[in-house]
């Protein structure tokens, strides 16, 4: 009879270790460039990282936005958005997210990669232009956190805008395994453990919030789906005061789907607030 637990905990033990290893090692969902867009290559340690600029980046826009896309997601994510965003004179530029897409790197980081990684990206930026405009970072769910933490890395940043974003990622997580199952956070702490061994990062130094508060008084921006049901609203509350960001919360929206749910306010509200950061009018063309 003593097998038989030995036998369960074995195979909750190797369900845990997969389940970290997928969480590390994601399977990807590849993106295809659209025609209006252009992609090139931009040095990152991990190697050259395939990125997507809007027609107007060499141009003269007023200002650029990088995007970082959300865990398990794409450089599609941004596609809409940044179309509704050029004729306001706002350039894009969209890399793939650590471990996912056609991203060089093999895991995603918490957040803690990615934002290195938009660091990386934003040199890239600053070097193409003798004087370049003022850059932007926003970022979705993780790559909405990420940007938090990039942005205190770069004196040169004008502002942020996240969505979605989580403000400490182990009580996100522990979170969301609550709202699965209760006691959730307890019966999968071992996936966590097995994957910040894996990866080499805890968790819980992920801690977004302490960026905000690092950025408190510059131009930030918090966009939140109401009805979000893999992080609740809570973490946007605790960026949007750590930092004094303006927050809007999106009535009805469920996590990444605040664009679909409210489009023309979306790219109102972007553009108004990059249009404050440029300090003149950004008027649709």
């Amino acid at each position: 009879m003593i097998w038989i637990p030995i036998t369960l905990l074995g195979v909750y033990l190797a369900g845990c270790f997969l389940s970290a290893r997928g969480f590390i090692w994601l399977r990807r969902h590849y993106s295809v460039t659209p025609d209006w867009l252009q992609e090139v290559p931009v040095p990152s340690s991990g190697g050259p990282n395939p990125t997507w600029i809007t027609p107007n980046f060499y141009g003269g826009a007023k200002v650029i936005v990088v995007c970082a896309h959300g865990y398990k997601g794409n450089r599609d994510t941004w596609t809409e958005l940044i179309a509704e965003l050029v004729p306001f004179g706002v350039a894009s530029v969209v890399p793939c997210m650590p471990g996912q897409d056609h991203s060089p790197e093999p895991q995603v980081g918490f957040g803690l990669k990615e934002s290195e990684m938009l660091l990386e990206v934003v040199a890239w930026v600053r070097g193409q232009f003798e004087t370049p405009p003022p850059i932007v970072l926003m970022g979705l769910s993780m790559g909405g956190s990420a940007v938090w933490m990039a942005a205190v890395g770069d004196p040169s940043i004008a502002g942020v805008i996240s969505q979605d974003a989580f403000s400490h990622f182990g009580q996100a997580m522990d979170g969301f395994f609550e709202r699965k199952i209760p006691g959730g956070r307890h019966i999968f702490a071992p996936v966590m453990w097995m994957a910040a061994w894996m990866s080499g990062l805890s968790p819980h130094d992920v801690q977004p919030i302490l960026a905000a508060e690092k950025w408190k008084g510059r131009p930030a921006l918090v966009i939140q789906g109401e009805a979000d049901s893999m992080f609740g609203t809570t973490h946007a509350y605790r960026l949007a005061e750590a930092s004094g960001a303006d927050l809007w919360m999106v009535p009805g929206a469920d996590h990444a789907e605040s664009f679909r749910v409210a489009p023309l306010e979306y790219v109102e509200r972007v553009s108004k607030f990059l249009r404050q950061i440029v300090g003149e009018p950004i008027l649709k063309s």
